[in-house]
């Protein structure tokens, strides 16, 4: 049985120019102690699906609209803020983009990672609140925890802030972990680190994850499946090893075309390749296939009609109406 069921799920904004939907009927699940990927442009709906997996759509000027989030067998979007706020941080975790923003900057790390507990776990005294931010500190790899505890947030780098999310958010020990981007913005020993650091608290303590991620090869080590989104659609899904040997969406082939090749010569005057076009504007989002104006392989039907996904016998679905695979 899965985790965490998103069906069907449509968030829309309302604007100056009139309301655009960010997602576009979305259909996901993510089992226990596994690890899922979702990859695409900016702007295709990536964050505002872990957001609004967590109920943190502002409201105005946006709204969960139509669709269902199921956790844990109960409908998420169903549950009255008081039962959100009980799930929010506890059992369902959130990983911001950028730590030093996420982190309230006047209040000191130890203040803050106590908090959390504070609030989910009443019955730990203050001693105990401290001995487990402590064990956290350690358990990711933070130096001289005691002190960095008494520290604030710009006396922190990069990469030590971004750890002190990771254990505000699995303090609690959370049944779901959302990562949106963990690793933006840190340098490559960095990011290694702390992808390390998630895949050993997955063995360790059983979270599933849900990790936003524009690299691929960050999606190639650590993820069990991948989803692509464009546009505030899934456009292809399935375990990363099919996904990656034999994608089927164009989409699809042109990011993984656009990885630089560690063969590669520059001498060889090989140019990297790129998706030529932009992202279409949800205010004016395309008839028929949305990416129908970047694809080479695009056809008169893909004007007219919108594709469903469909499925594989490999356990892959793709949104297309000539998908380019081999099988």
């Amino acid at each position: 049985m899965s985790l965490l069921q998103v069906k069907d799920l449509v968030t829309e904004f309302k604007t100056d120019q009139g309301v655009v939907r960010a997602l576009r009927g979305i259909s996901f699940d993510i089992k226990a102690g596994e690890t899922v990927g979702l990859v695409g442009e900016s702007g295709c709906g990536k964050s505002v699906s872990a957001r609004s997996i967590m109920r943190l759509i502002p409201n105005p000027p946006g709204k969960i609209s139509e669709g269902e989030i199921i956790f844990d067998g109960k409908d998420v979007l169903k549950m009255s803020e008081k039962e959100m706020r009980a799930i929010r941080g506890n059992k369902i975790s959130m990983i911001f983009q950028d730590p030093m923003t996420s982190l309230n900057p006047v209040l000191r790390i130890d203040y803050q990672l106590e908090e959390v507990l504070a609030l989910h776990q009443p019955n730990l005294s203050k001693a105990e609140r401290r001995q487990v931010a402590l064990d956290m500190m350690k358990k990711v790899k933070i130096p001289s925890p005691e002190q960095r505890l008494r520290e604030y947030p710009h006396q922190l780098s990069g990469g030590m802030r971004q750890r002190v999310m990771i254990a505000i958010a699995l303090a609690c020990r959370p049944t779901l972990l959302l990562a949106d981007e963990p690793t933006t913005a840190l340098d490559v020993t960095v990011q290694a680190q702390i992808l390390n650091l998630m895949a050993e608290l997955r063995e360790d303590i059983g979270t599933a994850i849900l990790l936003i991620t524009h690299d691929l090869g960050v999606v190639a080590e650590v993820c069990d499946r991948v989803m692509v989104m464009y546009l505030g659609e899934v456009v292809e899904s399935g375990p990363v090893e099919q996904i990656f040997a034999n994608p089927q969406h164009p989409y699809t082939i042109s990011l993984m075309k656009s990885i630089p090749k560690i063969t590669a010569s520059r001498k060889s005057g090989e140019r990297l390749d790129t998706i030529r076009g932009v992202v279409p504007s949800l205010h004016n989002v395309p008839k028929g296939c949305s990416f129908r104006e970047r694809c080479d392989f695009a056809k008169e039907v893909c004007d007219t009609d919108h594709p469903e996904l469909k499925e594989t016998t490999n356990g892959t679905c793709y949104r297309c109406f000539f998908p380019q695979g081999q099988s």
